[in-house]
């Protein structure tokens, strides 16, 4: 993996679960694992960090259009070992990627913002029996 990249999306989970009281070390944790050797788009920004006992989820905001986000997304995911297992395009513009590292499941959605430029996505991660990262 690119080292600068990877440490990149390390600090911004740290950041997105720093001085949130409700987000426990348990779950920051969670996000971290579930969601390492994972890429964000550069320039993005933070705008949720969740978590529950088995998964995690990353919300972004960028004022990329989604499709040159997606572009550089699936580039940087098959660089980094990732194997692209689904994406489509949905009618509302929206778009799917599935893909697996080993055994590990990442989905990411892109969505146009509505009413202006920009793209919202999401990064979800799980843990699952025979990961590594546990």
């Amino acid at each position: 993996m690119n080292k600068p990249l990877g440490l990149m999306l390390a600090a911004v989970v740290a950041v997105a679960a720093c001085g949130r009281p409700d987000q426990d070390t348990a779950a920051r944790e969670l996000v971290s694992r579930v969601l390492k050797g994972t890429l964000i788009y550069p320039g993005s920004t933070v705008l949720g960090v969740s978590a529950g006992s088995e998964a995690a989820e990353l919300r972004m905001g960028t004022p990329e259009e989604a499709h040159k986000v997606a572009d550089w997304l699936r580039t940087a995911l098959s660089l980094n070992h990732w194997e692209l297992e689904h994406d489509a395009v949905n009618r509302d513009g929206s778009i799917v990627i599935y893909a697996k590292q080993g055994p590990r499941p990442l989905w990411i959605t892109l969505t146009p913002n509505t009413g202006g430029p920009g793209t919202t996505y999401t990064m979800i991660g799980a843990l699952v029996e025979g990961d590594s990262i546990r």
